[in-house]
């Protein structure tokens, strides 16, 4: 991925800013890859560094979250509600940090002094006489419980207003909901039982393109 030309845009909604690849694309993206072969019981021999081991497959998760993020940003505006998302490397590696063209995501993220030292949100646990023996997810920490309900289920659910398709953020949200113990995703839909935790339009009856033309563009 190369850095475009990257400049603040002149006019914007909160939309473009809710939609806008930050978090939400960088933490599920490092974490899914990290934790998707997990199950109950198994314990993980060490807590990685976040950033500087940001691997090959967690930058290419990230590409895809983020694409698919663009893609709704598209068919939105196809449905008359304007929407420029941009890749996050264009813009907070090249645009905020300067970072060259010729780098890429996982370099940078690797390599920026901002991003140093930072462990991923795994739990310490121990054997019957106290040592410790591994690591085990943390499914309380903030990289689940504000990054999914609070970034991933809006896409979800501005994705299923705008009729794109969605398979990896489908993908990550059902492996984060099923060892959150909720229920976003049901039959492929943003329709699961806690969306009411969500900030997804459904939460708010934002059901249909006419109701976000109606709350941005009246």
């Amino acid at each position: 991925m190369f850095c475009a030309s990257v400049q603040p845009a002149g006019k914007g909604t909160f939309l473009e800013v809710t939609m806008f690849p930050i978090n939400a694309v960088i933490h599920p993206a490092r974490l899914y890859t990290l934790l998707s072969s997990w199950s109950e019981g198994d314990v993980i021999n060490t807590n990685p560094l976040f950033y500087e081991d940001y691997n090959t497959e967690a930058a290419q998760c990230l590409n895809e979250l983020n694409g698919e993020l663009i893609t709704i940003g598209k068919k939105l505006s196809e449905h008359g509600v304007p929407v420029d998302i941009p890749h996050i490397f264009d813009w907070l590696a090249c645009y905020v940090y300067g970072e060259s063209k010729d780098s890429n995501i996982q370099r940078f993220f690797q390599t920026n002094v901002a991003y140093k030292g930072f462990k991923c949100p795994l739990t310490p646990v121990g054997d019957d006489d106290g040592k410790a023996r591994g690591f085990v997810p943390n499914f309380a920490n903030r990289y689940f419980t504000e990054d999914i309900p609070l970034g991933l289920c809006v896409y979800k659910g501005l994705a299923d207003i705008a009729g794109a398709k969605t398979p990896y953020i489908d993908k990550v949200i059902n492996f984060c909901q099923l060892h959150m113990k909720k229920e976003f995703i049901l039959n492929g839909k943003l329709e699961g039982k806690d969306v009411k935790m969500t900030s997804a339009p459904q939460r708010f009856g934002i059901c249909k393109i006419s109701d976000l033309k109606s709350l941005y563009y009246p």
